[in-house]
């Protein structure tokens, strides 16, 4: 008689969370986590085969059945049905990546005026980016003062009111 056993990979369920840093910022992005695991320490990630990125906007999704995610709760993603071991055995660590998704295609990357964490794990932190570069421009248009030459300088300054607060002046330039 021949008795033969056959390795059945296990299966599981796996959370990740996405921290907006501030946790008050009031415009999320939405965004999108793809799941990767690694065999060797977390040496080389790879997506998980068949397993589409998950959108993360906020509002939580119906539950899957299949091996896949879904937003569970608000910036959670609940992973089902995952493998949790190569076919031999060695267990498979597994970390998310946050990036877009048209569909077809994943590309990791926080979202516009965000920083990402690099660690790889089950956390995507977002720092937000005050944008520091905006173009502005001023010009200054005599209408009935063509009699007058030279034309005085003109100074224009740029201020910023932050909601509830004072105005403070950024930059000032005198065009002459």
């Amino acid at each position: 008689m021949t008795v033969t056993n056959t390795y059945v990979v296990p299966t599981g369920e796996l959370g990740s969370s996405k921290v907006w840093d501030p946790a008050d910022f009031v415009n999320k992005p939405a965004v999108f986590f793809q799941l990767q695991r690694s065999t060797d320490g977390g040496t080389s990630w790879t997506a998980v085969p068949g397993l589409d990125p998950v959108k993360l906007d906020g509002i939580p999704d119906a539950a899957c059945t299949a091996s896949c995610g879904y937003e569970d709760t608000a910036w959670h993603v609940q992973w089902v049905g995952i493998e949790t071991t190569d076919g031999s055995g060695n267990a498979y660590q597994f970390a998310v990546v946050e990036g877009s998704w048209d569909g077809t295609v994943f590309t990791p990357g926080a979202p516009a005026n965000f920083t990402a964490d690099t660690t790889m794990d089950m956390t995507v932190t977002n720092t937000y980016e005050v944008p520091m570069t905006i173009a502005r421009m001023a010009k200054k248009v005599w209408s009935g003062g063509e009699a007058i030459d030279p034309k005085p300088s003109v100074t224009v300054n740029l201020y910023r009111r932050i909601a509830g607060g004072s105005d403070t002046l950024l930059d000032s330039v005198t065009l002459d």
